[in-house]
């Protein structure tokens, strides 16, 4: 009897011994386990602002803090995995449009979905900026203009775009460029008149454009510069005055010209027809070298005048007063 109640002692010592040893903990949601991973995942992706949202690629995708950096599929998709618990500052970035920032909560063992939109921001593709110099008949002063050029598109379509501008910051002038019928096209023309300083004045200075969206982000072109303003004007010749000719293909001439730049010359023919012009023909890198073109299309019985002008290389142009010839049947 004695010899079976030690044995059963023996036994019960051995269970509670069993009972207090350190459990097997390999279970990685358990805080106490050697595996345990305080992490979460963050998914999301990116779309354009304005409907129908589209996906956008190749964004860069930041976790701060951290060393998390990925880029989004072809679906504006991006993935991390096992990030550490923790509030995080996300950064959506890409070149052409506005950076974009958010606060996300990473959770123990849960996905954070993210969906951001970015805007697209308008980009300048050509900027141009050229002197105008017009001879008149009247008034007799001569007219000078400065002629601005932009093509501006953007990501999100160019409606999207909603200004553009001239911008002289030294002069604290800006004036607003009128769209065109051509998507994207922009054009200004600002009499000498209208500008802070003549135009000659403007020569070597910093020009800018500059684009705004919808979203209000505004964006600058790099400086532009006005290179020359041509004061010279060249010289009909003939026919002028007027003046009848039975010859359906006439021969222009001018008076040569000499300039201290490279130029060429341009012919503008227009046709009169009670006071509704029309253009006939603009014939542009005449050799500097001529001074006479021939008209080598038959033109019909009527009113005409024309014009000759040097251009330089950057495009700044001086134009002549108009001469004018009827064409008469033989």
């Amino acid at each position: 009897m004695r010899k079976r109640v030690v044995l059963i002692l023996l036994i019960f010592a051995s269970l509670n011994l069993n009972c207090f040893n350190s459990p097997d903990r390999k279970n990685p949601l358990d805080p106490k386990s050697d595996n345990f991973e305080n992490v979460g995942n963050v998914e999301g992706t990116i779309f354009t602002l304005y409907a129908p949202l589209m996906p956008i690629n190749q964004v860069e995708i930041r976790l701060q803090p951290g060393p998390f950096v990925t880029l989004t599929n072809e679906n504006g998709n991006f993935t991390f995995r096992r990030v550490p618990v923790n509030l995080y500052e996300i950064v959506a970035q890409k070149t052409g449009y506005a950076m974009v920032k958010d606060t996300i909560q990473v959770e123990l063992n849960k996905t954070t979905t993210v969906q951001l939109q970015m805007d697209g921001l308008p980009d300048i593709t050509s900027f141009k900026v050229r002197s105008c110099h017009l001879e008149r008949w009247w008034p007799q002063t001569d007219l000078f203009f400065l002629e601005v050029d932009a093509n501006v598109q953007d990501p999100d379509g160019v409606n999207d775009v909603e200004r553009v501008w001239l911008e002289i910051p030294e002069l604290n002038f800006t004036d607003t460029l009128a769209i065109t019928q051509n998507p994207g096209v922009f054009k200004k023309q600002i009499a000498s008149t209208e500008l802070p300083k003549n135009i000659h004045d403007l020569v070597g200075r910093k020009l800018f454009l500059m684009a705004k969206d919808r979203a209000g982000f505004e964006i600058r072109s790099e400086p532009g510069f006005l290179t020359r303003v041509i004061d010279p004007v060249p010289k009909f010749d003939s026919p002028t005055g007027n003046i009848s000719i039975n010859d359906a293909t006439p021969t222009l001439a001018w008076k040569p010209i000499t300039l201290p730049f490279s130029f060429t010359f341009k012919v503008d023919l227009f046709r009169d027809d009670q006071g509704i012009i029309n253009l006939v023909e603009s014939i542009e890198n005449i050799d500097p070298a001529t001074n006479t073109f021939t008209i080598n299309q038959a033109l019909p019985e009527g009113f005409y005048f024309w014009t000759i002008s040097v251009v330089d290389e950057f495009g700044n142009w001086s134009r002549s007063k108009e001469a004018s010839f009827e064409i008469v049947n033989p």
